[in-house]
């Protein structure tokens, strides 16, 4: 035969009836009945929607604070109402803007990748990142990247392909000589080529990406 259960007495916050229950637990309430009856019952408010006129209630779980700040009925009629509309964002994009055809100095760019580098950047966490892809993510490198296609005229140096008449194409900088054998030429523009990203992939497929030599890239890209 199992232990006892122990149990105490204790009256109903609704009905005021006498209950027994088990020691270690915490009703209010005599029955399911008398704890439904007690909950709080869920105000119906009701506005009028500031841009289409349409009334509307309150959604439940909203609290009366979130529905102080209510003024639409739904997400299209607070997104039209909006000031910066798309008409008013054309009047300062593209041609219209004022920064329109103005490119920051090569100098500026690079003193505000310095600012930004290390332990004065926002997402330093003690030096994790790899050398590799720090040198990859690094303002040195864009700049040698945009070196590297303006040299080539943005022209995959394989199929002569570029972009234009409405047809993008993605391009990546090729180091002939393997990045991480020769570190005294990453950033030399005579070791950069531009090549179609498939076709900087399939190279890297035939050859590897470590171990490939400028013979093989000449014999790859002449054939």
């Amino acid at each position: 035969m199992g232990p006892r259960l122990r149990v105490k007495t204790k009256l109903c916050k609704k009905c005021g009836t006498e209950y027994s229950k088990p020691y270690n637990k915490s009703y209010k309430y005599c029955s399911q009945t008398c704890a439904n009856q007690s909950k709080v019952q869920w105000e119906i408010l009701t506005k009028i929607c500031k841009k289409c006129g349409k009334e509307f209630t309150r959604g439940y779980g909203r609290s009366q604070k979130q529905w102080d700040k209510v003024k639409y009925c739904c997400r299209s009629c607070a997104s039209s109402s909006l000031k910066w509309t798309k008409e008013s964002r054309d009047r300062v994009s593209g041609e219209n803007s004022p920064k329109f055809g103005k490119h920051q100095s090569i100098e500026i760019r690079l003193k505000q990748s310095e600012a930004l580098r290390g332990v004065n950047g926002p997402n330093w966490k003690g030096g994790k990142t790899a050398e590799r892809d720090s040198i990859r993510n690094g303002i040195e490198y864009r700049l040698w990247r945009e070196a590297v296609f303006a040299r080539d005229d943005w022209t995959c140096q394989k199929y002569g392909t570029k972009s234009g008449n409405g047809k993008a194409v993605y391009l990546h900088a090729h180091h002939i000589k393997p990045f991480s054998k020769y570190p005294e030429l990453r950033f030399a523009l005579d070791n950069g080529v531009t090549l179609l990203d498939k076709v900087h992939k399939e190279f890297h497929d035939k050859y590897g990406k470590i171990n490939y030599t400028k013979e093989q890239f000449e014999e790859f890209i002449f054939t």
